[in-house]
């Protein structure tokens, strides 16, 4: 006996309900309850849907799908530390860690080896902040003439 749409609905507003917010993982609970029950229907078919729901659920254990979120939350990080390392891994090529490093021993001589620290170290923001704000007038002009040659008007909204 298989699970109508209707019952699948209602194994997804049951995940739901358990603080399953995420649909990849309500998919996969969904499938795993719904392949449970369809099995316990072929030993029992005189089980209700609830009741079979019941059962299924309990196989999860007093914690309910908390050890599967655990679980997911865990592999999620991972992959998510895993992709920003490989960022760093791309970015840090051996011209620009040698570029930083320098920058870095130039700060540090320019700040160590300069009388007046407090007002050196205000130059630098002021210069950083200038570069900045250079930086944000060009992509701004940037933006605008490709908005003009496009015949965009105002803003354009991203999805």
């Amino acid at each position: 006996m298989t699970l109508s749409a209707e019952q699948i609905e209602k194994l997804y507003q049951f995940t739901r309900k358990h603080f399953v917010e995420f649909y990849d993982v309500q998919t996969e609970l969904v499938d795993h309850l719904a392949n449970d029950i369809e099995e316990q229907w072929e030993t029992n078919p005189e089980d209700t849907f609830e009741a079979a729901l019941d059962i299924a659920f309990k196989k999860f254990g007093v914690f309910g799908f908390q050890e599967v979120l655990e679980a997911k939350a865990k592999a999620l990080n991972k992959y998510y530390w895993r992709a920003v390392w490989d960022i760093y891994k791309c970015f840090f090529t051996l011209p620009k860690l040698m570029f930083t490093l320098a920058m870095c021993c130039l700060s540090f001589l320019i700040l160590k080896y300069t009388p007046h620290f407090g007002y050196t170290l205000g130059a630098i923001a002021v210069a950083f902040f200038a570069l900045y704000l250079g930086q944000v007038m060009l992509l701004n002009k940037a933006i605008k003439q490709e908005q003009k040659k496009l015949g965009v008007n105002g803003c354009i909204k991203s999805c």
